[in-house]
């Protein structure tokens, strides 16, 4: 089978759905040696053993990406001989290739409106719409964004797929762990994450500062990775206004290795996310050995069912309690450790990779 996929999405400092592109290709390629898959990507972009196809400047933004996108990429693509073609960051060109499929990751812009910009709401949410009726088929991360596409924009379901990300337990990242370890004077919670509304990292602050009201034992820190993304003032400024500046690191971007130290260096990982499509640091923490606290909904409460602590996000005081549980009770992180470690090893980036190769072969035998 020839494939091509757009990953522009993927750049040197990679977020979620970025390394899901990265993940699922490299499992690609092992399972399946005999395909013929190029990569439309960024300059400078290695991808071993698949053709890398450059097609956009390694340090192009959104609006250049999106040019490429709809002018380009129909263009080469008549000139490339292929069977499938996957677009796997929910668009694909308005005009549309024949037999392509594209991964819709999740309807945040539909189902939470407000917590991007009004530029971004309206360039995804057109796209968006405009793409799932052009796609031959879709692909989603889960049941819950399975739904979600149902209701909101009244896609049948023969014509999307969940097919679940994966993390690889137990050594989840690229390479071994190094002479590196998290250089921190005290306990802490973990946060990872782009810097943007509906992750709720304002509302884990403040339980932060509540924690420490309530319990004088609480010498805990808050250790947060990831890139700013959009509408982030409200994060820092609440860390400022509640006086957490020497409790809550920013860290920014960390490569694979660290974040890995990172997350097994943690007394618990705090995620209560408003929504998500998947949740692959859900995953990624567990397979590290993390405690986590997650969502008591969406697709969040989907990937963690029965091996996470879930809590309602938009309560303060219920995140506190669970912040509280988890650094004060050594059997119950044992416990989410292990039910974490067996929950993390049903998903593998192989079963993505066999499960996304189905579609095309669904799409292509014309299903």
């Amino acid at each position: 089978m020839n494939v091509v996929v757009d990953t522009t999405v993927y750049d040197a400092e990679p977020a979620g759905i970025g390394r899901y592109v990265r993940r699922l290709l490299d499992a690609y390629r092992r399972l399946f040696p005999d395909d013929s898959v190029t990569a439309l990507s960024r300059s400078g972009i290695d991808w071993p053993g698949i053709r890398g196809l450059p097609v956009l400047r390694s340090g192009a933004g959104a609006f250049e990406r999106l040019a490429v996108e709809q002018v380009n990429m129909p263009r080469l693509l008549r000139r490339l001989p292929y069977d499938i073609v996957h677009f796997a960051d929910y668009r694909c060109p308005l005009l549309t290739p024949a037999r392509a499929i594209i991964t819709v990751h999740d309807l945040g812009m539909f189902r939470y409106p407000e917590t991007v910009t009004s530029g971004q709401r309206r360039l995804k949410q057109t796209f968006t719409r405009a793409s799932v009726r052009r796609a031959a088929h879709i692909i989603v991360p889960s049941e819950s964004t399975k739904r979600d596409l149902m209701e909101w924009l009244d896609v049948p379901a023969d014509r999307i797929t969940a097919v679940p990300h994966g993390v690889s337990a137990p050594e989840p990242f690229d390479g071994p762990s190094p002479s590196f370890a998290p250089a921190h004077p005290r306990p802490y919670f973990l946060f990872v994450g782009t810097l943007e509304p509906r992750k709720n990292l304002v509302r884990v602050v403040q339980a932060l500062r509540l924690l420490y009201d309530r319990h004088a034992d609480a010498d805990v820190d808050l250790v947060v990775i990831g890139r700013q993304g959009w509408l982030y003032g409200e994060i820092f400024h609440e860390v400022e206004r509640l006086d957490l500046q020497p409790r809550v690191l920013f860290l920014g971007y960390v490569s694979d290795v660290e974040r890995l130290e990172w997350y097994r260096g943690a007394l618990g990982f705090c995620f209560p996310t408003l929504y998500e499509g998947f949740g692959l640091p859900i995953l990624e923490a567990m397979a590290a050995g993390c405690p986590v606290i997650t969502a008591n909904q969406g697709a969040a409460a989907e990937v963690a069912e029965g091996a996470a602590l879930l809590v309602d996000p938009t309560d303060i005081d219920v995140i506190c309690n669970a912040l509280h549980q988890v650094m004060s009770d050594t059997d119950l992180r044992d416990r989410l450790r292990r039910l974490g470690a067996e929950r993390a090893a049903r998903y593998t980036w192989n079963r993505t990779a066999q499960e996304t190769r189905s579609v095309y072969e669904k799409v292509l035998a014309g299903g």
